[in-house]
């Protein structure tokens, strides 16, 4: 794997708390469980964690493994908690992570989201930066997701389907749906703590096929059971697309997008048929060039998508017209046949 965030990965909260703080015990467990990399709390806000030192990252990398960072992030004092972020990164650790919750979730907060998250990106010196939120955008309507994700190499919805109330694989197809929108690779959190079961976490990790990895919060609270269930978990390298074949809540979703995007009448249904094909062709034509033309919807066209909703939400003005309006589903049209005229010569 070429990113150090992708793979299986664990959290640690409080160290001490760990294997009784004793760093190469921590490091024996995870290697055993296939952990390429522990993402240690740096800081909380302005305030240091001395337990995250470059004599911790040594220890770790020494032993084969990766050493992310993470940060509790407020947004009171955005410039201190850059600084905070960068100064672990600076130490050697691999990548950061901004955990970003209930402080955010308010309109008012998007011009801190914007401020906190581009200057650790600017600062970091080409290594990854991600963040860590809600799993389930739709229900935090005023919480900054395309700010962060703007900004962000991945992201990390916390999937706790315990907590949700939710059997894992539809916590995780019901994150995936709305994060995908977002146009950045996704490595979900799951649940090691709590009431959860180790045939949850297993059918978490199955249910994460396809995606650059997984984690899992976290390591002072993962029962021996659950580590076994960890241990057992083999993360599936493959590309995350949707293509002709897919189901569920993401075609439905997408199906919404190319609908709102293009003016279409696509059937709502959350089956990726050859209608559902002909509209991403036409979407790819139009917004991203025909050398783009391959009805597949990866991380490329997911972000065209995004942009392009946003552009949708926040219009130039204009004097549009009833024969602009009728102007623009012909265009539409027009792309479709086209598409349908790609599709036909490659069956």
């Amino acid at each position: 794997m070429s990113e150090p965030w992708q793979g299986k990965s664990m959290w640690i909260w409080q160290l001490s708390q760990c294997e009784g703080g004793n760093v190469s015990s921590i490091i024996a467990q995870a290697r055993k469980a296939g952990i390429g990399a522990l993402i240690v709390k740096a800081h909380d806000g302005t305030s240091w964690w001395s337990q995250f030192s470059a004599s911790l990252i040594n220890v770790v990398h020494n032993a084969g493994m990766k050493a992310g960072a993470w940060g509790y992030c407020y947004g009171r004092d955005p410039a201190v908690e850059v600084r905070q972020a960068l100064t672990v990164l600076e130490l050697g650790a691999d990548f950061y992570v901004a955990d970003v919750e209930t402080e955010f979730d308010r309109g008012a907060m998007w011009n801190a989201a914007d401020q906190l998250m581009s200057a650790i990106k600017a600062g970091a010196k080409g290594k990854p930066v991600g963040y860590t939120s809600f799993a389930l955008p739709q229900y935090h309507p005023g919480f900054p997701f395309s700010v962060f994700s703007k900004h962000a190499d991945f992201t990390m919805p916390q999937v706790y389907w315990g907590d949700l109330g939710l059997a894992p694989a539809t916590a995780v197809q019901t994150s995936l749906a709305y994060y995908r929108k977002f146009g950045v690779p996704i490595v979900p959190i799951g649940q090691s703590y709590g009431m959860v079961t180790p045939s949850q976490i297993q059918t978490f990790i199955n249910a994460c096929a396809g995606l650059p990895g997984v984690s899992f919060w976290d390591y002072q609270h993962c029962t021996t059971a659950m580590w076994e269930a960890v241990i057992g978990g083999q993360v599936k390298e493959v590309t995350n697309v949707l293509t002709v074949g897919s189901t569920g809540e993401a075609v439905k979703i997408l199906q919404q997008d190319l609908n709102k995007i293009l003016g279409l009448k696509l059937a709502v249904d959350g089956i990726f048929g050859a209608a559902t094909e002909a509209a991403v062709k036409s979407f790819q034509l139009k917004y991203l060039g025909s050398k783009y033309v391959d009805g597949v919807v990866g991380p490329q066209t997911q972000a065209a998508i995004q942009k392009a909703l946003q552009s949708e939400s926040n219009p130039a003005p204009t004097t549009t017209t009833q024969s602009t309006t009728q102007s623009q589903i012909n265009q539409a049209l027009s792309l479709i046949a086209q598409a349908e005229q790609i599709l036909k010569g490659v069956k």
